[in-house]
């Protein structure tokens, strides 16, 4: 029972304390903290997201925010206000129940390197890739080096195929097709402008290949998605 009232009694005395600093303030404070009102404390605002559930923390990067709710999810809200549910991945097996929701949480360090540096390896029998001691071009003694990698974009491979000395990847968050020539060691955007591209085959001459922008993480547009077929130009 103490503990207990001493949880209960800590807030109560923040709150007074704030209470006390606003009433020295009056009526100015309360203008300057109302939106509702046009004054040189605030000069503008707008809705960013609606229809949250019961959010209750929020983080900020340079591209979006992240909220969580009540529920137990984080959701990614961008700068238009598009709202999108984002899976969460444990490093390890969550061990107890019960928990109401995702009260706080912080970012990753380095999140804004974790998203980058997407590989294409030569898998060998009992090679060690590495990750995540080293990335990129990074070396170390016993390990391996990808055969091409993102930098610090994020190409987030979906599918992969060869074709006469080429592979191609599906991107998701590149939002492409991509081309690596394993001779030359050099890759090129293919294909893009149709959004998120989850896989990819070839039949002779003609290329086939499956968009992904209904999966709650990109944008979807008339029709998606869409199984679309382009015809190569035949190598001479």
């Amino acid at each position: 029972m103490y503990k207990t009232l001493i949880v209960m009694i800590v807030p109560f005395l923040f709150v007074v304390g704030c209470n006390n600093q606003d009433s020295n303030q009056s009526e100015q404070s309360e203008q300057s903290y109302s939106i509702e009102n046009v004054n040189a404390t605030v000069q503008d605002s707008e809705v960013i997201a609606t229809n949250l559930k019961v959010p209750w923390d929020i983080i900020q990067t340079a591209e979006t925010f992240f909220i969580s709710q009540r529920g137990g999810t984080i959701i990614k809200v961008d700068e238009n206000g598009e709202k999108t549910e984002m899976p969460l991945q444990m490093e390890r097996d969550v061990v107890h129940r019960g928990e109401g929701g995702l009260l706080g949480f912080v970012l990753h360090p380095n999140y804004s390197q974790n998203r980058a540096y997407d590989e294409i390896n030569l898998i060998k029998p009992g090679a060690n890739y590495g990750w995540p001691v080293i990335r990129g071009d990074e070396q170390k003694e016993g390990m391996e080096r990808p055969l091409f990698h993102s930098g610090e974009n994020t190409w987030a491979p979906s599918g992969l195929t060869y074709r006469n000395g080429h592979l191609y990847m599906a991107g998701l968050r590149g939002e492409q097709i991509r081309e690596f020539d394993l001779e030359q060691k050099s890759s090129r955007v293919f294909v893009d402008g149709v959004g998120r591209v989850r896989d990819i085959l070839f039949d002779e001459n003609d290329m086939y290949f499956i968009t992904n922008n209904t999966d709650g993480r990109g944008t979807p547009r008339p029709n998606d998605d869409k199984l679309i077929k382009v015809v190569l130009k035949q190598e001479s």
